[in-house]
C-alpha cells in the first residue's frame, strides 16, 4: 500500500510540474524576450524533468540564441531529438517566420511531445516527425526521408541516442546539401569522446568549421562556410 501511495504521489507531481511548464510556455509564446532570460531558462529546464536525457542550460542557452541571430535567408530549423527545446525552438520558428522541424525515433515519446505542444498552443508551430532509425553501410541513422525539399539554418543535433551504431555522425551525410550557407549545426554533449571524433570528422570532411564550444566543452557550434 505504502509502495502505491508513493507511485501515485509522484505520477501527481509529475503531472503538476509539466501542466506548469505549459503554463510557462504560454507566456513566453505572449512574451518571446523572455526565452533569453537565464532564470526564465531555468525554470523552464526545472519544470521539465528528464535531468538524465535533457539539454543542459549552457546547450539551451546556445539554441536560443542561435535561432534568434540565424542567416536572414528563407530557410528553417531542425531538432534532431526531441524534449525540452522543441516548444522553444517552436516559439521563435513563428517569431522569425521559419518553420521547424523535430525529429525522433520513439513514437511514444512523439505522442508525449505532441501532446505537450498542443497544451501549450504551439503544435501548428513545429512538424514532428517520426523517423525510425535506419541502417545504413557505415553507420545507423534516421529514416532521411524528412529532409526532402528543405533548406535548414539551424541544426540542434542531440540525436539519435549515443549508443546508436556510429553515433550521430550519419547527420551530415544527408543534412550538409540541406543546409544554407551560414548554417550553425550545434552538437550537444561535446564533452563525450565519441561526440568530439565526430565533430572532428565533420569538420575535415565536409569543410564545416567549429566556431564555439560551451563551457566544459557540454556543446560545440560548427559553422557551413560554403554553398
Amino acid at each position: 500500500m505504502t509502495n502505491l501511495v508513493s507511485a501515485s504521489l509522484r505520477r501527481i507531481q509529475n503531472g503538476t510540474r509539466i501542466l506548469a511548464f505549459v503554463a510557462v510556455c504560454r507566456i513566453v509564446s505572449a512574451i518571446p524576450s523572455l526565452l533569453f532570460k537565464p532564470s526564465v531558462q531555468r525554470l523552464l529546464l526545472r519544470l521539465w524533468g528528464n535531468p538524465a536525457f535533457r539539454l543542459s542550460h549552457e546547450s539551451l542557452s546556445a539554441t536560443l540564441s542561435l535561432a534568434k541571430t540565424g542567416p536572414p535567408v528563407r530557410s528553417g530549423f531542425l531538432e534532431l531529438g526531441t524534449g525540452v527545446s522543441t516548444p522553444l525552438l517552436a516559439v521563435l520558428a513563428r517569431e522569425s517566420g521559419s518553420s521547424l522541424i523535430a525529429v525522433d525515433n520513439d513514437p511514444d515519446w512523439i505522442k508525449t511531445i505532441s501532446r505537450r505542444l498542443r497544451w501549450a498552443g504551439l503544435a501548428n508551430k513545429v512538424e514532428v516527425v517520426h523517423a525510425p532509425i535506419k541502417q545504413f553501410p557505415d553507420f545507423d541513422w534516421y529514416d532521411p526521408a524528412f529532409i526532402e525539399d528543405q533548406r535548414f539554418s539551424l541544426v540542434l543535433c542531440d540525436g539519435p541516442i549515443g549508443s546508436t551504431r556510429g553515433g550521430r555522425y550519419g547527420a551530415m551525410e544527408f543534412l550538409y546539401p540541406a543546409m544554407v550557407p551560414g548554417a550553425s549545426v550545434l552538437v550537444d554533449d561535446y564533452h563525450r569522446p565519441e561526440e568530439a571524433r565526430m565533430v572532428k570528422r565533420w569538420t575535415e570532411e565536409h569543410g564545416l568549421r567549429l566556431v564555439e564550444t560551451g563551457p566544459a566543452e557540454k556543446y560545440a557550434v560548427l559553422e557551413k562556410t560554403q554553398a
